[in-house]
């Protein structure tokens, strides 16, 4: 089961989301619900989220800002932005500063949101895992004994780990 939690303020939003979660979802998606960033924060210090659906339009939060609180509070969770359905523009924006998806307030039915919310936990999933070869593909580049020096097309060095710095490192003449 998906443990969804709605940030949202707007109580029609909260109500389509609760029926948009119930009826044929109810054994596939449980939602909780706060009504404030500060709520929504708190609930996730506790744990036992899978997904995070915000608007970013809150009594204490409006604009990106929320999306990067929660971004920074739990990297891992996968986040829809809600809006209107004219704010496309805001949905791309949203996605391009790494929400997963972008969903339009009452437009989501319950096969639809059903879609939306599995596609974003597997994309983020995927992300998660390429973060975790990245940072083991880092640590053994930095960690090496070898010196590992990068140059790019035109000789210009782009990086060297500690074992290359310490081998061309510029030394004093004596």
């Amino acid at each position: 089961m998906l443990r969804l939690l709605l940030i949202e303020s707007d109580d029609a939003s909260v109500r389509h989301m609760r029926e948009a979660t119930g009826g044929e979802n109810a054994s596939l998606m449980s939602l909780e619900h706060a009504g404030t960033l500060a709520a929504g924060l708190d609930r996730l210090r506790a744990g036992g989220v899978d997904a995070v659906l915000v608007s970013l339009e809150l009594p204490d939060s409006a604009g990106f800002k929320t999306l990067l609180k929660i971004q920074s509070r739990s990297p891992e969770l996968p986040i829809v932005v809600l809006g209107e359905p004219d704010q496309e523009g805001l949905g791309r924006k949203a996605v391009e500063q790494g929400a997963q998806d972008f969903l339009a307030r009452g437009w989501a039915g319950p096969a639809s949101l059903r879609r939306l919310i599995t596609s974003a936990v597997a994309r983020q999933a995927r992300l998660n895992a390429l973060r975790g070869r990245e940072d083991l593909v880092r640590n053994l580049t930095m960690m090496n004994a070898d010196g590992i020096l990068i140059v790019d097309a035109d000789g210009v060095a782009r990086f060297a780990n500690p074992a290359a710095e310490a081998l061309f490192a510029p030394r004093p003449v004596l």
